[in-house]
């Protein structure tokens, strides 16, 4: 919706009185009986729906008493009043006492007062005359002998008539009947300065015939538009726009409790069921001023019966008023939008337009169409749509037919698909069902062979959570989404092929094998009766996702793939894969490859076609990859290589890279191979391979944990844009040599036997040559290692200078650590900070973003943050280390550490012990202890 309100000002008052909080963008003052429930309440919902808050009096007031302190300070709170003279206006003491105050307002914090004249004129405020006249001539009889007060009103009555301001006329017009409406506002509001609102606007036309041409009116006029269907207002190019915002639960509690209650809380036997209706209205305000009119009145046992209702049956009025921008989309968008409300609510954006693009649904066009006429959102990568467009989609389809479920268009209430399942009741009319049974129903579907017979036009079928007693003898080949949880037999109906398919999911289910051509999506998690996926598998063009992870007896992988649209391939957990395919195109899409849990043995030498993976996991805390990296390294000299007869002379060619070529090990099929070799077992002497990081060039993430390698290759150092390696729990590991010169995080926690690794010896040491882009290193477990890290210039806790303890949870905080100075840049090697977390349960860490240290010198303040320096997670200890040669400092008066807990629950609720400290490093402790007696 467009809205423009005047020019507010933002100056301060530079002497006081100060300016008090502003809880309120408008406060409105207006005579209640002239206006409430006409001008007022149009422009009350306009300002909301704008997202301005406004407080207006929710009482209409005959009283005599002066102005309450509550309305005061709701005045002195606000940006803006905006005072709406009516008639009768200056008839109210409370009203005229309102105006003095917004006055008095507007000198002293300088709001911004907009004065709207409500058919009168300006010159019968100014002099008291006319209607206006006589009401404030009625109250001045009431109150002769205050001829001071009367004064003062009338000053304000002149000042506020000089103001700029709206003079309004109300017509009551049908936004719909544009003709009319046209006619009127062009001979009775030509030329004047008006404040014009356009609700519910649902067609483009009707904003052009009534307020198209803006020369219509004089200037400073003000036009608010509100509609659902934002494609209005990017056409009539608005000045400004404004989505409306749900209501959060307190502003729903009092804009419904105003409706049910007529006070801004329910009453105490009434706080439960209200706060049920919250949760149902999910901050609509529509649904809340209607669902609170509707409950008003009645008892706890009505409200619990009509609650009841509203969750299978919406209400009336809601439906009617949300209905409207459903009706005036077109039949495919219609399509989509239900099936969103029934099957895709919350899921992929992506793969919802691919099945709609499937369907023939046009969605590029039909997605932004819903989205403009605020029927769904996109949020992050997921469509989303509230609760209760969401029933109001499943009311229509009900509405279908509401005695026999198999003659409507979607099925999702659970006895509603159990009695079509079971009765054989279901109908050509059908084109989606999903099945999801009550959680802690133990209830098993006693399937109707021929249940699906009829069901010819089916395009969605999912099962969330059912069991079957037996499985389908048909299935429509119209599907473009088959998700079965746990399908009972080990193949598909016969008549079935899958043309059509875009998503194909069965976890857990029994089938044996699969041939379907069509696939986009093949996702099959924990099948562990599938023993072969068919050849065809891997030509499929579309195929973007294939999950086979945790299927124990997948044997038979197709022999080779050739998935260009491939970005992802989970094989991990498939304990009986031995082999792994050969690569017969570029599949540069493939981003992530795990292989986790597998035995497969070799990688082929065509695996250089996979050009873009950035994430491979052969190993993680579940399973490792047993054949193809346990024989890592036997003694430190571990060997990552590649044969082939054919390529035998290039390799050896390259001196630098080979000095020995493997021979060829007994592969079945004598294809070429990158194979991981024990050097103990294959070789007499070391040798230089070209290895697997010529390959993965991209690789970003690689996870090795659980190997049972000695060393880790030297030759990892080729993997240039890795950025996080995992060797966790590689209990043989004793030494890493090298690194890749790009890494960012190190995870070698549980590699009990590590005692040689080089980079973490140059951190400590403070030593310039360590990797720059190094930020973390996790060495929880790593015994050895601790015992080299402690021994080095580190001192023990109880001699850590300025540390903290705490022994009970800790808000949000800041905690400082002061080392005086001087300190001569020259004798320093660094600043240590020390922090240790003692955890009641299962540890867990939190990312600190807030460490500051600032260092004094010489009037001059340097500031080194969190990733300025690197850190070391040890056992309980996190260390991190600053290198200060960058600094242009000579002497360091002062050393001030700021260190911001953040107010973190989780991270609150686990710590029992915490210890905070810091240390300066020296070169030469004794020359830098004398040098600072000195000083």
């Amino acid at each position: 919706m467009a809205f423009q309100l005047g020019t507010s000002s933002s100056s301060s008052l530079s002497s006081s009185p100060s300016i008090p909080p502003q809880n309120h963008d408008v406060f409105l003052s207006f005579r209640g009986k002239d206006v409430r429930h006409k001008f007022i309440s149009h422009l009350k919902r306009a300002l909301h729906q704008s997202g301005i808050k406004t407080y207006m009096d929710g009482v209409d007031l005959e009283r005599g008493e002066l102005i309450s302190y509550e309305l005061f300070k709701a005045i002195e709170e606000s940006r803006i009043s905006i005072i709406v003279l009516s008639k009768n206006y200056a008839e109210s003491k409370w009203c005229l006492d309102e105006l003095l105050k917004i006055l008095e307002c507007k000198k002293t914090f300088k709001q911004t007062v907009l004065p709207i004249f409500y058919e009168i004129k300006p010159s019968d405020v100014r002099d008291q005359k006319g209607s206006f006249g006589e009401a404030f001539t009625k109250l001045g009889k009431k109150i002769k002998d205050d001829i001071k007060l009367l004064q003062y009103w009338k000053e304000a009555l002149e000042e506020v008539a000089k103001l700029s301001g709206l003079e309004y006329t109300t017509f009551s017009l049908d936004v719909r009947d544009t003709d009319k409406g046209m006619n009127v506002i062009k001979h009775r509001l030509c030329s004047k300065r008006v404040l014009i609102i356009l609700d519910d606007v649902d067609e483009l036309v009707q904003i052009e015939k009534l307020v198209g041409d803006r020369g219509w009116f004089g200037l400073g006029s003000r036009i608010i538009v509100t509609t659902r269907d934002q494609q209005i207002l990017k056409i009539s190019e608005v000045d400004s726009e404004y989505e409306l915002k749900l209501l959060d639960d307190n502003e729903a509690l009092q804009l419904f409790s105003l409706h049910a209650f007529k006070k801004d809380e329910p009453s105490n036997e009434y706080v439960d069921l209200a706060k049920q209706v919250i949760q149902y209205a999910k901050g609509l305000p529509l649904a809340l001023t209607v669902l609170g009119s509707d409950l008003k009145g009645n008892s706890t046992h009505q409200w619990k019966s009509a609650l009841d209702k509203y969750k299978n049956i919406p209400n009336r009025d809601i439906q009617k008023v949300l209905l409207m921008s459903y009706e005036g989309l077109d039949n495919n968008e219609k399509e989509m939008f239900l099936d969103i409300a029934y099957f895709f609510k919350g899921e992929l954006l992506a793969n919802i337009m691919k099945i709609f693009d499937s369907c023939g649904f046009f969605p590029d066009n039909g997605i932004d169409r819903l989205r403009d006429k605020c029927l769904i959102t996109i949020e992050g990568r997921h469509v989303q749509m509230h609760d209760l467009l969401q029933d109001m989609g499943r009311e229509i389809v009900r509405l279908e037919s509401p005695n026999e479920p198999g003659q409507r268009s979607r099925l999702f209430f659970h006895k509603d698909v159990h009695h079509v399942l079971e009765e054989n009741m279901g109908t050509k009319k059908v084109v989606g069902m999903i099945i999801e049974m009550p959680k802690g129903e133990d209830v098993v579907i006693r399937l109707n062979s021929e249940a699906f017979v009829q069901m010819k036009r089916l395009r969605v079928l999912i099962n969330r959570n059912a069991s079957f007693s037996s499985g389908p003898n048909y299935l429509s080949n119209e599907l473009r989404v088959l998700d079965w949880f746990k399908y009972p037999l080990q193949a598909l109906p016969p008549n079935f092929h899958g043309n059509k398919l875009i998503i194909f999911k069965m976890r857990g289910s029994f089938v044996r094998e699969l041939s379907f051509i069509k696939f986009k999506e093949l996702i099959a998690p924990r099948c562990r009766s599938l023993v072969e996926v068919h050849d065809s598998v891997g030509s499929l063009e579309n195929l973007c996702q294939l999950d086979f992870s945790g299927c124990s007896n997948l044997i038979i992988f197709p022999a080779c793939l050739k998935l260009r649209s491939l970005r992802t391939l989970y094989l991990n957990h498939c304990s009986s894969l031995r082999s792994f395919p050969e690569i017969g195109c570029e599949m540069k899409c493939l981003t992530t490859l795990t292989l986790s849990g597998t035995v497969v043995e070799e990688l082929p030498l065509s695996i250089g076609n996979l050009t873009r993976i950035d994430e491979l996991l052969l190993s993680w805390i579940f399973g490792n990859c047993t054949n193809l990296v346990k024989k890592m390294g036997y003694d430190g000299q571990s060997i990552l290589t590649i044969w082939s007869t054919t390529m035998e002379d290039e390799i050896s060619s390259n001196e630098e890279q080979v000095l020995e070529l493997a021979p060829p090990t007994n592969s079945s099929n004598g294809s070429s191979a990158l194979q991981v070799l024990n050097r103990h077992n294959c070789f007499e002497s070391e040798s230089n391979f070209f290895t697997i990081s010529s390959f993965f060039t991209t690789l970003t993430f690689l996870n090795l944990s659980r190997s049972e390698f000695v060393s880790l290759p030297t030759s990892i150092k080729g993997f240039v844009a890795l950025k996080q390696l995992y060797l966790c729990y590689c209990e043989k590991l004793e030494e890493i040599l090298e690194l890749p010169p790009n890494i960012g995080f190190v995870d070698v926690m549980g590699c009990k036997s590590l005692e040689r690794f080089p980079e973490v010896l140059r951190i400590v040491k403070f030593n310039a040559s360590h990797i720059r882009s190094l930020r973390c290193i996790r060495l929880h477990g790593c015994h050895k290692m601790d015992e080299k890290i402690w021994n080095y210039k580190v001192p023990s806790p109880s001699l850590w200078k300025g540390h903290y303890d705490a022994n009970v949870d800790r808000g949000d905080e800041e905690w400082v650590i002061n080392i005086e100075g001087p300190h001569h840049l020259e004798d320093i090697s660094g600043i240590v900070l020390y922090s240790l977390m003692v955890f009641k349960g299962p540890n867990i860490h939190t990312d600190y973003k807030n460490f500051v240290i600032t260092i004094e010198s010489s009037n001059r303040v340097c500031q080194l943050k969190i990733n300025h320096g690197v850190y070391l997670f040890i056992s309980e200890v996190i260390v991190w280390y600053y290198n200060l040669e960058s600094l242009e400092l000579k002497v360091l008066d002062n050393l001030r550490i700021q260190i911001h807990i953040p107010g973190d629950d989780a991270l609150l609720r686990m710590p029992y012990y915490r210890s905070w400290g810091a240390n300066i490093v020296y070169k030469h402790e004794s020359r830098a202890h004398k040098r600072r007696k000195m000083d």
